[in-house]
């Protein structure tokens, strides 16, 4: 039996349907917003890829999916947002979460179902000034500019993924993939930088800790600073001035580097959590050295960002959203649950950045696009039982 494989036993009482409580209590009750967002986003993660890609290949009757950058736009403005929401809105009213997934369930599936080009565009208009709501206020009280930083981060990729449904919807993906996706990928980055750091640094430092060692580098914030400024810089600067964007993204990776041999992370490569995410930054890093070479050469953009949208924001993502779900079941984070889906996710980028390079590109694709769906499957099967059942609350974590 897998671990973490649902059985009743494990379980107290139904989340979701629950007796002696009226509709309108319900929703005005709080909840964790990752038992929401997570598994919409795992599933819709691994039904767009390879929909998309059939759509390109196939020419299936799908014309929003059917052109450049449709499947970027879709996993950028629709995965990520998913992600962002289940991951930094923490416990929030139903009724509002309802409210989030209607607008973002209308402004995914109305490109897809020939509606009006005006339902789309305003249910995700709808979908980002809701989302900012919620978040900005929370953000814009932090003291440190790192993490006011966040503010205007959140800000533009709200406002940059209203703008990419505008621009798929009028038949322009090519400007889309070209210009704005090439911007969101980079702030994209940034982000995944920022909460990585965040989420590795005191992992890093108890499992350390355990093993009697005292790091003097954690956080490091001078080192965070100055990836803030490098990505930051070449996201504003992007295709418009690559050559000097390309430098700041290669020094940014380097800089990725360092921080990682910094944290002396050898010793701590049996630690399934911290080995997961390693992997994710890794691939950030490579990611932002590729990406900057191919500003400077003006050559292999398309293979260099998938490193960084396949294998960091796949690895990471899934890390995160397992050690979530560790922690609603109160469990620890261990290889039986981290090993399928890095493992899955790890040859969808290498096949794709293979799909460029080698011959056989058609096979590469579909084997990228089956990988990475086989793992966002195994991640919303493993989040169902969230949606039908709460842990019982005697249970203790183990780590």
């Amino acid at each position: 039996m897998l671990p973490f494989a649902i059985s009743p036993r494990r379980f107290s009482q139904p989340m979701f349907f629950q007796p002696n409580i009226s509709l309108s209590e319900w929703l005005h009750e709080r909840d964790w917003a990752s038992h929401w967002w997570f598994p919409v986003a795992c599933l819709y993660a691994a039904i767009m890829v390879p929909l998309s890609l059939g759509a390109l290949l196939y020419q299936i009757n799908i014309p929003a999916l059917a052109q450049p950058g449709a499947h970027a736009q879709h996993l950028l403005s629709g995965f990520t947002l998913a992600l962002i929401t289940g991951y930094l809105c923490g416990k929030t009213s139903r009724w509002q979460l309802l409210g989030l997934l209607t607008a973002w369930a209308t402004a995914r599936i109305a490109p897809l179902s020939g509606s009006p080009d005006w339902l789309g565009t305003g249910a995700q208009t709808v979908f980002a000034c809701s989302l900012l709501w919620l978040l900005l206020p929370r953000f814009a009280r932090a003291k440190r500019w790192s993490n006011l930083m966040l503010v205007p981060l959140l800000g533009l990729l709200a406002i940059l993924a209203v703008a990419s449904n505008w621009l798929i919807a009028q038949h322009n993906g090519w400007y889309w993939q070209r210009h704005l996706g090439s911007q969101m990928l980079l702030l994209l980055a940034l982000l995944m930088m920022f909460m990585g750091g965040r989420s590795l640094a005191p992992a890093i430092t108890t499992a350390h800790q355990k093993r009697g060692i005292e790091i003097q580098a954690r956080l490091q914030p001078g080192l965070e600073g100055w990836l803030i400024a490098t990505i930051g810089c070449a996201a504003l600067l992007g295709h418009w001035l690559p050559a000097p964007a390309g430098l700041l993204l290669v020094v940014a990776g380097f800089l990725c580097l360092t921080r990682l041999w910094r944290w002396q992370v050898r010793a701590l490569l049996g630690h399934a959590f911290i080995s997961g995410m390693l992997i994710g930054y890794l691939w950030l890093a490579v990611g932002l050295i590729a990406c900057g070479l191919a500003l400077i050469c003006q050559w292999g953009w398309q293979t260099s960002v998938h490193m960084i949208s396949t294998g960091a924001l796949g690895t990471l993502s899934c890390c995160i959203m397992l050690r979530s779900l560790a922690q609603r079941l109160k469990h620890s984070t261990d290889w039986g649950l981290l090993a399928f889906p890095c493992l899955m996710i790890t040859l969808a980028a290498c096949a794709r950045v293979g799909a460029d390079l080698l011959e056989n590109r058609i096979l590469l694709l579909w084997i990228a696009a089956i990988c990475w769906s086989l793992a966002y499957l195994w991640l919303a099967w493993k989040w169902s039982g969230i949606w039908c059942a709460r842990p019982d609350s005697n249970r203790r974590p183990t780590a």
